[in-house]
């Protein structure tokens, strides 16, 4: 039977139907994409006047749920991007905030991994982390002192003195230790950004396609995310002043360096643009740098957004030992202003009072070793061999079906694949997971379809590129089924015709 909103419910009609609609596209009902009634066609078919449903659709775009288009109608986000004004009258339902690709993101985070090549994950392989050291250096710690809430509230004063006077992260925190707050990790440190500093409906800029489009910091702040576009030299910084009118926006989130999923890297004309243009509009910059002690042997590291003229004023770093570490330290860092240090303390303290406290001395312990240089060199090199078979497999392989995007990163993790078919990211995921390779659709990153992330940390070295030709016996495969499909739309177009 077909619904129908109540005159008499306690709720007005255009309540009704967006609710209506909302439990439709929630429950995938409605993917990703569907379109729904003309205006005027369900006004006629619902009895109701046209401009109830304006109204009704009008909530649905408040609520992230639908786009519309002049000349294409209203349709199920395919995206979480910001793009539309919104309506503030439905800010109380911001956290709850549809995400398309959450169906993907659980397709990946469950796939069987028996005998499948896993080219997802985001952290070291158990041969690069060190562990050998870590486990001596846990051995040496004082466990005398007690693990108390009332520990320094801004975390271990002895891994903040040894961040800011360590010669390879020290120059980029470019900070004292009373400007250093420990943290859980990069997520926990944007978390505790986005409490201290930003409100319900709020907006701001981040890299489209990011990893932060994935980790749903923001949608649970109800914290709306703009798209600044990226190429080869990374975000655009021109485009920032058109974002703060259209949107207000109230700061912006950059992952400078081997940026998470293109690799690419902020230029140093851009990184001094930027700047220039943040200090002009007054807005803040968060500077997410996991990844730059992780350059090719020999790259030359550029400098920190937040140790350039004006930075320390204008920017919050963020760091963490899970990319250069482990991952189970769970123990990351924010540079900050000190005027923030208070609110960023406050925040911390409503999210969970303190820290990992053995995390915090087993990273101080970790820089004062005097082996972590030789560590990091022993694990950028490895990177570097890791990510040149990654590139001859993809050269060998996966041409024509898919191309590294512009030049190979010089360091980090991650490479980013152009393969432009126009197949889901869950098709590509299925079809690649049957040739026992896991890879990671562009749409986790908030890109359209055609595009895939392939990680070279995780995986065993001479594994990277068997994946990689069993990511292209998939995608060689979907290849021949979009051409059969298109084929077989031609024939039917032929016969009506």
């Amino acid at each position: 039977m077909f619904w129908k909103p109540s005159p008499s419910g306690s709720d007005a009609v255009y309540i009704q139907i967006c609710r209506h609609y909302e439990e439709q596209i929630r429950s995938g009902l409605l993917p990703p994409g569907s379109k729904l009634p003309a205006e005027r066609d369900l006004a006629l078919r619902l009895a109701v006047n046209r401009s109830t449903v304006q109204a009704a659709y009008g909530e649905l775009r408040a609520l992230g749920l639908v786009q519309s288009r002049p000349g294409s109608g209203t349709s199920v986000s395919d995206s979480m991007w910001e793009q539309g004004e919104r309506q503030p009258d439905w800010i109380r339902y911001l956290s709850r905030r549809y995400n398309p690709s959450s169906r993907l993101q659980e397709a990946v985070n469950e796939a069987p991994r028996e005998g499948v090549i896993d080219l997802t994950q985001g952290e070291l392989h158990r041969s690069l982390m060190p562990l050998e050291l870590m486990e001596r250096l846990s051995g040496e710690l004082d466990w005398s002192r007690p693990f108390s809430y009332r520990d320094d509230p801004q975390g271990d004063c002895g891994l903040r003195e040894a961040l800011a006077s360590h010669p390879r992260i020290g120059p980029s925190l470019a900070a004292k230790p009373d400007e250093l707050l420990l943290t859980g990790g990069v997520k926990h440190s944007l978390g505790l950004i986005a409490r201290a500093m930003l409100e319900p409906g709020d907006a701001v800029a981040v890299e489209g396609p990011s990893y932060l489009y994935a980790m749903g910091v923001f949608a649970a702040a109800g914290i709306y995310m703009v798209r600044l576009p990226v190429d080869e030299e990374g975000l655009k910084p021109e485009a920032i002043p058109e974002l703060y009118r259209r949107h207000r926006i109230r700061l912006v989130v950059t992952n400078p360096t081997f940026q998470n999923p293109t690799g690419s890297t902020l230029s140093l004309a851009r990184r001094l643009q930027l700047l220039a243009i943040c200090t002009e509009l007054r807005l803040p910059i968060i500077e997410d740098d996991p990844y730059s002690l992780l350059g090719r042997p020999g790259w030359t590291a550029l400098p920190s957004l937040r140790s350039l003229p004006g930075g320390r004023e204008r920017v919050l770093s963020c760091g963490t030992f899970s990319k250069i570490a482990t991952p189970g330290m769970r123990t990351g860092w924010i540079a900050a202003p000190r005027a923030l240090m208070a609110p960023l303390m406050a925040a911390r303290h409503a999210s969970g009072l303190t820290t990992s406290h053995p995390g915090e001395r087993l990273g101080a312990a970790l820089l004062g070793s005097g082996q972590f240089d030789t560590r990091l060199e022993t694990v950028r090199a490895a990177l570097e061999r890791r990510r040149q078979a990654a590139a001859e497999a993809s050269a060998a392989s996966l041409a024509p079906h898919a191309a590294i995007q512009a030049a190979l990163p010089e360091g980090g993790f991650y490479i980013w694949l152009k393969h432009g078919l126009a197949r889901s990211g869950l098709e590509v995921l299925q079809e690649c997971m049957e040739q026992g390779v896991a890879v990671s659709p562009g749409e986790l990153y908030g890109e359209r379809p055609g595009w895939m992330r392939i990680s070279v940390a995780a995986a065993e070295e001479d594994m990277i590129a068997e994946g990689i030709r069993r990511a292209a016996a998939a995608l060689e495969r979907l290849a021949g089924k979009e051409c059969h499909r298109n084929k077989n739309n031609r024939g039917r177009r032929e016969d009506r015709g």
